[in-house]
């Protein structure tokens, strides 16, 4: 099984998952910076879990890929994805921010933020230190993947002593379960999703057997004598 877009739409899904718990309750406007493959299973989470949000600002470093993901998402979608041409204009007033980037410098800054806002980044050091320490939750997948990969804006602020364990206040498992709270107020929050492999697992499995039940993929003889078994 071809494991890239199956770990895309699971990363998706838990970006959903994320702001079903987190977002504030009149979201109206949600930026995304970042226009590559992935931004399209983000903004798929996204409209799913938040189908009123008005506008989906996506910005990329050139502006014809902002367009092909404002393209893409309307038409699998109908998502009202606007297309904008800086960092500025797609976090201007937005409820949602989202970084989907390679980025190893921050891009998200706090003075871009509003109040009562909720942030989210997917990959490296993306969001600058100001904004987490204003945050009065921050929510993970997994805080000890988080840590362990190193990479993360959180992770870099543990590992020089900038932020406690004891500062992340639940793991997203925890918000579904209910014995953590996600938000309960117009507070600022943060959440930071690493993705895990067992989820990609249990995905793909599921895909599977779907797949199976519907007579659909195509069998492939892998060898004809297992070379050591």
């Amino acid at each position: 099984m071809e494991g890239g877009l199956v770990s895309a739409v699971r990363t998706g899904a838990m970006t959903g998952l994320g702001v079903h718990y987190l977002a504030p309750k009149k979201t109206r406007k949600i930026g995304i910076v970042g226009a590559g493959f992935q931004s399209r299973t983000q903004i798929l989470g996204l409209h799913t879990a938040l189908p009123c949000a008005e506008e989906i600002a996506v910005f990329g470093r050139q502006i014809r890929s902002a367009e092909a993901a404002r393209d893409d998402c309307r038409r699998l979608c109908a998502a009202p994805v606007r297309a904008v041409r800086t960092v500025e204009e797609a976090l201007c007033d937005a409820d949602v921010v989202l970084a989907i980037t390679t980025a190893q410098q921050p891009l998200i800054r706090a003075r871009d933020i509003k109040p009562g806002a909720l942030t989210i980044q997917l990959a490296g050091h993306e969001v600058e230190f100001d904004l987490i320490r204003q945050c009065k939750k921050i929510v993970v997948d997994d805080w000890e993947t988080v840590k362990q990969r190193g990479i993360m804006s959180p992770a870099i602020m543990h590992r020089q002593g900038l932020l406690r364990d004891e500062d992340i206040q639940a793991s997203l498992g925890e918000l579904i379960l209910g014995t953590k709270t996600g938000r309960e107020s117009d507070e600022r929050i943060h959440y930071c999703h690493m993705g895990m492999g067992v989820d990609d697992v249990a995905l793909g499995w599921t895909i599977y057997e779907t797949a199976r039940k519907r007579h659909l993929g195509t069998e492939l003889t892998l060898w004809k004598e297992p070379l050591w078994v």
